[in-house]
């Protein structure tokens, strides 16, 4: 599912954060139900995870940023 995902914002010409954001809420959603595609979700509930979503960022990829 990330995969997918990042593959539609790479095509959609997203900047990588976004990209980045979207692929990992898409693989978070169908974490949320049983089997490897059970929770594929859609991108309105994807982009409704991403406004309310905590961000955590480790110390490591801050100082690098």
């Amino acid at each position: 599912v990330f995969h997918g995902a990042f593959c539609y914002g790479v095509l959609a010409g997203w900047g990588i954060e976004e990209i980045l954001d979207f692929s990992n809420a898409m693989a978070a959603l169908n974490c949320t139900a049983i089997g490897a595609r059970g929770g594929i979700s859609t991108r309105d509930k994807a982009e409704s995870l991403m406004k309310r979503a905590e961000r955590r960022v480790m110390e490591e990829v801050k100082r690098r940023v």
